[in-house]
């Protein structure tokens, strides 16, 4: 661009110093007047007249204008080529320098891009030790949770009902009359005591078998126990509300027909504080002098 400016810089004082050196030259020799004749070829014959110099001078440079027009145009088009050259010359620097300037930019989006993955591995790895941290101290904790399940399954205390003694009925003349009366025993089998035991009981004469869809009903009273040792026991006792035809009583304490049920639930705490229980029932019969129990199926569970 700078070249451009110059050039045409040089091309103007040229022309101008052309014309005063014309200008001077023709004015050394030609007076303050001076004719402008016009030659007229179809009539053989010259006509001249009279003008100011300033004029006539105008005159001449318009005729070498005319004149030399063909010259002066291939001077304006070298001119013009060498100055579309030059602007070729710029645009195509410009061009490669752009081109350049693409690599450098495209070089440097790609690195970004490299750096991104990277980074994105990177984030990753950190994800995935995180994750592997966090799992590794849910397992702690679950590890500690089934180890702390463990030693309280292994030292808690255990109760559980099982077949005791019983008396069945009697009335004879001149002694106090007994009715079927059941009495369950309460076994810890746990390595810790029971504390705040409680129980519900109760005993009926109930038919053998009795009926599928026969419901046990849940007793109203609740007996306060007491405190159950390491592998210790307990009785409990319930007693039948009334009294039996007498010639029934055998029938009954053999389960022929008829039979004596004890069921329940027995309430505790155990050294960890939590509230257990322990559902029983039992079917009582004798044989001879000895007392014998079944477990109903279905009645005896435990927390």
């Amino acid at each position: 661009m700078l070249k451009s400016k110059i050039l045409q810089n040089i091309v103007a004082t040229l022309l101008v110093v052309i014309v005063w050196l014309w200008v001077g030259v023709e004015t050394s020799f030609i007076p303050r007047y001076a004719d402008i004749c016009e030659y007229n070829a179809y009539i053989n014959q010259g006509h001249c007249t009279t003008h100011h110099i300033a004029f006539v001078i105008l005159w001449h440079i318009g005729k070498f204008f005319q004149d030399f027009a063909g010259v002066i145009a291939a001077i304006a088009t070298i001119v013009i080529a060498y100055f579309t050259r030059t602007l070729w010359v710029a645009t195509d620097g410009m061009l490669r320098a752009s081109g350049e300037q693409s690599e450098a930019m495209a070089s440097s989006i790609k690195e970004a891009a490299r750096s991104a993955t990277a980074m994105e591995k990177v984030a990753e790895s950190i994800a995935i030790s995180a994750k592997a941290a966090t799992e590794s101290v849910a397992t702690t904790k679950e590890i500690g949770k089934r180890q702390e399940l463990a030693l309280e399954m292994q030292m808690r205390a255990y109760l559980k009902v099982v077949i005791g003694s019983a008396i069945y009925q009697e009335r004879e003349k001149g002694k106090e009359p007994l009715r079927f009366e059941a009495n369950p025993s309460v076994v810890n089998t746990g390595n810790t005591p029971a504390h705040d035991v409680k129980f519900r009981i109760q005993a009926m004469i109930l038919p053998v078998p009795l009926p599928a869809d026969h419901v046990f009903p849940i007793p109203q009273e609740v007996h306060d126990g007491a405190f159950i040792g390491i592998h210790q026991d307990s009785n409990m006792s319930a007693t039948v509300e009334d009294f039996v035809d007498d010639k029934e009583v055998k029938d009954i304490k053999r389960l022929n027909g008829k039979g004596l049920y004890v069921w329940g639930i027995v309430y505790y705490k155990d050294v960890f504080g939590k509230d257990r229980e322990t559902e029983f029932g039992q079917i009582i019969h004798w044989v001879g002098a000895k007392v014998f129990g079944l477990y109903i199926q279905g009645r005896n569970k435990a927390t």
